[in-house]
């Protein structure tokens, strides 16, 4: 007798919405549901509605087959042995010291696990996406901040205190502007997507003439963001394309670091910034490897954008709920 198909749920708590699919073993997504996150309402109604969404997405799980379990990923600091949001600042009043794994379980009937939401995408970088197959590679997410997820031996590393792959806090320009976390030239500033719309803004308050706003709904100085600057610069717009050259050279920067301190196979870099497509990534990609030492007859590391997009936090909820790191 064959054995059951298995599937697992993969939640993705982002800032506006919480992901979730039913994801099978053989890396499909048999179904998608998602609710507000609401962040505001705080930790007990964020719990309700992940566990909600857990059994919804279970009950679609075909007849005769075995749901694994649940994998989320959270904002913040996360003792994943635990399944506890160690700390949560700024974020969801109340997720700090929240015990997800078991709250989730006991609710939903399932085995739950968390981690970190930067690391459960790079699970599922590795598991389904741009780093398949390799078991030592680094994702690098860029949004409003910048996040990380580093696989070393086909396991998701730690460090001494869980928070190792704090990747947006690579310095890159020790006399750089301040950034959130209190150091000066932090990746962060100057890759974010919030950092990319802000460079174009500084362009617009100096008089620079620039068809960014023209790429703005309404026309709003405060709605300018990384989207409005690729499409400016895809457009040929001179500043747009002077804040994605910009743009590119940090980002080498920092993955240069990157590679000469953990050697990986793959960098993959996802979030907002890859809707730059070749823009971006060529201009990454040609100064990162002109930079990257690798001893003779070693093969580049390869650097890729996100192939999963927004699933792949739901893939890497997945992943972790059936115990897999890599895609080996």
């Amino acid at each position: 007798m064959a054995a059951p198909e298995r599937f697992a749920v993969g939640i993705d708590i982002g800032g506006t919405n919480v992901k979730a699919g039913l994801v099978s073993g053989a890396l499909a997504v048999a179904a998608r549901a998602d609710r507000p996150t609401e962040e505001a309402k705080g930790a007990a109604q964020l719990l309700g509605k992940i566990a909600d969404l857990t059994k919804e997405l279970a009950s679609a799980a075909p007849s005769g087959s075995v749901v694994a379990g649940v994998g989320i990923g959270s904002p913040g600091f996360v003792d994943a042995s635990l399944g506890v949001v160690s700390d949560c600042p700024g974020k969801i009043p109340g997720w700090t010291g929240t015990a997800v794994t078991e709250e989730v379980s006991s609710a939903a009937g399932l085995p739950a696990f968390l981690e970190n939401d930067a690391k459960v995408i790079a699970l599922g970088e590795g598991w389904a996406g741009a780093a398949k197959g390799a078991s030592d590679y680094v994702s690098v997410t860029l949004g409003t901040g910048v996040g990380g997820g580093i696989v070393q031996g086909g396991e998701i590393l730690q460090g001494a205190s869980g928070t190792a792959a704090a990747l947006g806090h690579i310095c890159v320009d020790p006399d750089g502007p301040t950034c959130i976390c209190g150091a000066r030239g932090c990746l962060e500033v100057y890759v974010s997507t919030r950092a990319i719309g802000a460079c174009a803004v500084d362009y617009i308050m100096r008089g620079v003439e620039t068809t960014v706003l023209d790429h703005v709904e309404g026309g709003d100085l405060g709605d300018v963001d990384a989207r409005a600057v690729f499409e400016a610069a895809a457009a040929g717009d001179a500043v747009a394309c002077e804040v994605v050259g910009r743009t590119a050279k940090y980002l080498a920067a920092g993955l240069v670091t990157i590679a000469h301190v953990l050697d990986p196979e793959v960098i993959v870099i996802g979030g907002g910034v890859t809707k730059a497509g070749d823009l971006l990534l060529v201009p990454v990609r040609e100064m990162a490897t002109r930079l990257i030492w690798r001893k003779p007859g070693a093969p580049p590391v390869r650097i890729e954008f996100s192939q999963l997009g927004d699933d792949a936090g739901v893939f890497g909820g997945a992943a972790l709920a059936f115990g897999k790191t890599s895609g080996r």
